[in-house]
């Protein structure tokens, strides 16, 4: 705030909602991230405000859990991964009992042969999708262990292989499981989209009741709370700037004259 004999310069926060619903998500993420701890700092000076800015801080956690819950079940390259090694882990003991079949012992062709039946009776797990292709999977470990496919899997010195498989299998579908969980998890605490419009409402709601109350305490003359006001609007106008160039850089628009000066220019004389 500046203050000159014969008049008063008020600032006032630069327009921002069309920038909110430009931003990605982890961009909308830290700009409210960057306010709030700013404002958390001085959130016992913030007088009429405080009541307002609770609520957006309520808001936000709202968007944090979320988001970060977002990322967290952002494993969907982990379980593809997981997947291609049960594949490959399989196809490991299939092309074992394939090049069995013509191994010069009999008793080895004979428990290739044995093997290579199961196999058969398998034709679909080649193309099944991945909750198919565990319970597929487990049952034909399972078979491995019965006979007469135990003592063809112990011919073939394929236990450890068996083994493999099983461990491989059971851990993606931990990792599926933990997925689904984390998918239901974001499911009821809501979107990103919805989350976002309320805290984005809720911003809304601040920066009205904060340009309200800087003009009031600059026309009033309460030099202590038209600094307070002043400070966060300065914090959020700062926030507004930054974003709005890691948006046009990012989109490749031209920057407008207000950022590239860096200059604020929502200021009223009274």
């Amino acid at each position: 705030m500046i203050r000159n004999s014969d008049m008063i310069i008020v600032k006032q926060i630069n327009r921002f909602t069309s920038l909110l619903t430009r931003l990605r998500n982890a961009e909308h993420y830290e700009f409210f991230d960057e306010i709030i701890r700013f404002g958390q700092t001085m959130v016992d000076s913030l007088g009429d405000l405080r009541k307002i800015w609770d609520a957006l801080v309520q808001a936000f956690e709202k968007e944090d859990a979320v988001y970060k819950q977002n990322s967290k079940a952002s494993e969907t390259k982990y379980i593809a991964k997981a997947n291609q090694e049960r594949i490959n882990a399989r196809r490991l003991i299939r092309r074992r009992v394939e090049a069995a079949l013509y191994d010069p012992d009999p008793a080895v062709r004979a428990a290739a042969e044995t093997l290579d039946g199961l196999f058969s009776n398998y034709k679909r797990i080649t193309y099944a999708p991945m909750v198919e292709l565990s319970a597929l999977t487990t049952n034909m470990i399972q078979e491995f262990h019965n006979m007469p496919y135990a003592a063809a899997v112990d011919t073939l010195a394929l236990a450890p292989a068996v083994d493999s498989l099983k461990a491989i299998n059971d851990k993606f579908i931990d990792l599926y499981v933990e997925r689904e969980q984390s998918i239901e998890r974001i499911r009821r605490m809501g979107t990103m989209p919805s989350v976002r419009r309320r805290n984005d409402a809720a911003l809304v709601r601040v920066v009205e009741a904060l340009n309200g109350l800087h003009t009031a305490a600059c026309i009033a003359g309460d030099t202590a709370a038209a600094e307070v006001y002043g400070t966060l609007i300065d914090r959020i106008n700062g926030a507004i700037m930054q974003y709005e160039l890691v948006y046009t850089r990012r989109s490749g628009r031209s920057v407008s004259g207000r950022y590239k000066s860096g200059h604020s220019s929502a200021n009223e004389v009274l």
